[in-house]
């Protein structure tokens, strides 16, 4: 790749062969010599001036957001409860049900979270 950069008052010119074959494009950048007149071209980069209003407490998407997120597992907690076997020797029944519990109740601490989160607003 060919470069050719030049500068001149004002402005600053580059002209590139993007492949071989290609014709060269010039690229012109403008700019102020005069730092107190701004460029008519230049994107706006200034922050925002106002602070979001949080005194109403969180803002609703966020409070849908953690509703869904806590249905969500406490929904997945079930789902797995119910695919925990029902047959089995006399050992893995027991193991099984230590695990159905453990689901079950992971399933209503997350709905009870998901609920309280709901309570909280």
């Amino acid at each position: 790749m060919i470069l050719n950069n030049t500068h001149s008052a004002g402005t600053i010119s580059s002209s590139a062969a993007l492949r071989n074959d290609a014709v060269p494009v010039k690229n012109t950048l403008l700019f102020s010599q005069n730092q107190s007149q701004p460029l008519t071209h230049q994107p706006d980069r200034s922050l925002p001036t106002e602070e979001p209003d949080h005194s109403t407490g969180s803002c609703k998407e966020c409070l849908y957001t953690g509703v869904l997120t806590c249905s969500g597992v406490s929904l997945y907690f079930l789902k797995l409860a119910s695919e925990v076997p029902e047959q089995g020797t006399k050992e893995m029944l027991r193991q099984a049900t230590k695990q159905k519990r453990f689901l079950l109740g992971g399933s209503a601490l997350w709905a009870a979270a998901g609920a309280y989160r709901m309570y909280l607003g």
